[in-house]
């Protein structure tokens, strides 16, 4: 019951909460006051005994000093009469006894006890008055008024409760009432506002009026602007999104473990329209599997997880119904609205560049006549392997063909040109598929070999000797019409004469001219002293 008035309206909770108080305190304070009126009462009534027997000091004084029974009997008889006194004693020091009343003298008795001085010598004592109280009487008397004093202090502290109630209600309560009541109906966003209760204008429930009603402005502010805000979001939305659905490139998010959450037109038909629905499907299946190059792109997609910066790199994949497609894609890591780490792929078609790049690079690193590798591509693809394996063996062969001029000078050039792509053709089936046979210029080749530090002097060694045993075979060059070319093969070794490409193919075309000094059609191995030898 209590529990529920409790929960009740602010007025009667507030009554019920100060009554409650009220009573603890009445009850605190009755149980004080009744202690303290007690004891004062008691104390008034022993200090009205002790006046009292002054007022017979003197008579009684004579009557001791006198032995005078008569009169001491008469103050006896007076002093008993006073319904607080139980008993008298009256006693000199030489024998007179006088009594009246009840003299037995109780354990919680309070004695009222006057000395008696000779009348004309004041310090000899001559006796003693002694009153009884009458402690039962006294104690009542004492209950009753201090009873009295509760009743009156219950009754005046009822009603200012009451009066406290009613002014917290009609003062407190009752405004608040009314605040809450306008409150509840004003809708958020509106311009209703609350109306001071009357005569509270310029106090506390005024200022919480003022209060609440700047909040209601500011909240009306708050929501005009986010309905503005929100407007405005939805037309940049429409807008994003016509750009994310009509984007010339392709753009995919990827959660952590890989799976396609979503993509753009242009990345469906950039992957193709099946892959892309599989790996939508299939949320087991990483798209990673996508692309040709998986550990590149997994080392790039792990760097762009732990990066701020975008990562780009260039990527193939097989498409499902062309050729292989060339992509640039460029990896950075978003954040959805709860906070998950994403990745953003974008990507972009790159397969016609790429195609043009290798045609103009094949055409500026491939010899048109032999489709050999000219001077400039044999350079860039060695250099490229010397840096993936920078402390690897290997051999640099230069060729230089001998008795080729006259070939041209007799026959003509296109003899001539027959002649070169009948050697490149005896050169590649002397050689190995990791070996690189290139057109050096002219009628010079150079032949780059791989191999180990126990047995390259004797694989290069082998292989010129091949390379001179097919070329013994004479060439037809017409009707009828045969040739016949040499080769002088100069051959340095690396690490042996070095690791600097240049400096390698400049020993082999020391050994070369070696050769060709010594009779031409032999091969021979670079040796420190030729450089002496060459220079003298």
């Amino acid at each position: 019951m209590l529990s529920k008035a409790l929960n009740a309206k602010l007025s009667i909770r507030t009554g019920i909460s100060i009554a409650l108080f009220a009573c603890f305190f009445l009850l605190i304070s009755a149980v004080v006051l009744f202690q303290l009126s007690y004891k004062e009462e008691l104390d008034e009534i022993h200090k009205n005994l002790q006046q009292l027997v002054k007022t017979v000091e003197q008579s009684a004084k004579v009557a001791v000093y006198l032995e005078n029974e008569e009169l001491g009997t008469e103050i006896t008889n007076g002093l008993i009469i006073n319904d607080n006194v139980s008993g008298v004693i009256l006693n000199s020091d030489i024998g007179m006894l006088l009594t009246a009343g009840d003299i037995s003298i109780g354990s919680k008795a309070r004695l009222v006890v006057l000395k008696l001085n000779d009348p004309f010598t004041p310090e000899l004592p001559i006796g003693k008055l002694t009153l009884i109280p009458n402690q039962g009487l006294i104690e009542a008397t004492a209950k009753n008024r201090a009873l009295s004093h509760i009743i009156i202090f219950g009754v005046n502290s009822i009603f200012v409760v009451f009066l406290v109630i009613i002014l917290v209600n009609r003062l407190l309560a009752a405004p608040l009432k009314k605040i809450a009541q306008q409150l509840h109906v004003i809708k958020p966003g509106t311009s209703q506002r609350i109306i001071t209760p009357k005569g509270h204008e310029q106090d506390e429930i005024g200022l919480l009026v003022n209060d609440s009603n700047n909040l209601l402005r500011a909240m009306q502010k708050t929501i005009q602007q986010k309905n503005q805000l929100f407007d405005e979001v939805q037309k940049l939305e429409k807008k994003f999104r016509l750009l994310f659905d009509n984007a010339r490139v392709g753009i995919a998010l990827v959660n952590m473990d890989g799976q396609l959450l979503m993509n753009n037109p242009a990345f469906a038909n950039i992957v193709g329209e099946k892959a892309c629905k599989y790996f939508s499907e299939n949320q087991t299946q990483k798209l990673i599997e996508l692309f040709e190059e998986r550990q590149q792109l997994a080392k790039a997609i792990q760097k762009a997880l732990t990066s701020t910066n975008p990562v780009s790199l260039d990527l193939s994949l097989k498409h499902e119904d062309e050729a292989d497609r060339h992509l640039h894609c460029i990896l950075s890591q978003v954040l959805d609205e709860s906070g998950e780490v994403l990745l953003e792929l974008v990507i972009y078609d790159i397969s016609e560049r790429v195609h043009r790049e290798l045609k103009a690079r094949y055409e500026s690193e491939v010899d048109t006549l032999t489709g050999l590798l000219n001077r400039r591509g044999c350079k860039r693809l060695i250099k490229e392997s010397l840096i993936e394996k920078p402390n690897s063996h290997h051999a640099i062969m230069l060729i230089d063909l001998d008795h080729f001029k006259p070939i041209n000078d007799t026959y003509g050039h296109d003899a001539g040109d027959h002649v070169l792509k009948e050697v490149s053709n005896r050169f590649n089936s002397a050689l190995r598929r990791s070996d690189l046979l290139s057109r050096w210029g002219g009628d010079e080749f150079l032949i780059f070999l791989a191999g180990d530090a126990d047995n390259l002097e004797v694989e290069a060694s082998a292989v010129a000797k091949k390379i001179l045993a097919l070329l013994e075979k004479e060439i037809e060059v017409g009707l009828n019409k045969t040739a016949h070319v040499g080769a002088s093969i100069g051959i340095a070794l690396a690490p042996r004469h070095g690791n600097d490409l240049n400096a390698l193919i400049k020993a082999a075309d020391i050994t070369m001219y070696q050769i060709k000094k010594q009779g031409k059609n032999n091969y021979l191995i670079y040796d420190e002293t030729m450089v002496m030898e060459n220079t003298g």
